[in-house]
């Protein structure tokens, strides 16, 4: 019985898409794809550093937050449509791309948390300080470590 209530709500969600949304999703599909296959060929700060932000000239910050939101959503669903699976750094990294696309501002942050047993670590999407689709308390549980500074030849 699981399987068909997961079944619906699937099927609820896809309804609930407008065709922009289906548009976007297939944009978060390639670019999670793509960055996933770019990080095991090639280093986060390459990768990083081919990112190319579109200065476009932005209107009102409230609506870049909530598109921010609304592309992490489809990036999330994006990462469950993948053949392998999908980590935290390669959402991150697409997420970050999609919006410098739309000429929004963004950081990605890799934060590391630490007890007496293991080592834990995870990246996000920051905005002004606000983690996207991360709970609040994402900064008390990970020590953000510094961004890497890239050195322009």
């Amino acid at each position: 019985m699981g399987w068909w209530r997961s079944f619906r709500h699937k099927a609820q969600l896809a309804r609930d898409l407008t065709g922009r949304d289906w548009l976007t999703l297939v944009e978060a599909w390639w670019m999670l794809g793509s960055t996933s296959r770019a990080l095991r060929r090639v280093s986060y700060e390459h990768l990083i550093s081919t990112i190319r932000f579109d200065p476009r000239e932005r209107t009102n910050p409230k609506d870049d937050l909530i598109l921010a939101k609304q592309l992490q959503r489809l990036v999330s669903m994006a990462g469950r449509l993948q053949v392998s699976a999908t980590t935290c750094l390669s959402r991150a990294i697409a997420l970050h791309k999609m919006l410098a696309r739309r000429g929004i501002q963004s950081r990605v942050c890799i934060g590391v948390s630490k007890s007496q047993t293991d080592v834990q670590a995870h990246a996000w999407v920051d905005m002004e300080g606000q983690a996207i689709g991360e709970p609040e308390d994402i900064t008390a549980r990970f020590k953000v470590l510094n961004p890497v500074e890239l050195k322009k030849s």
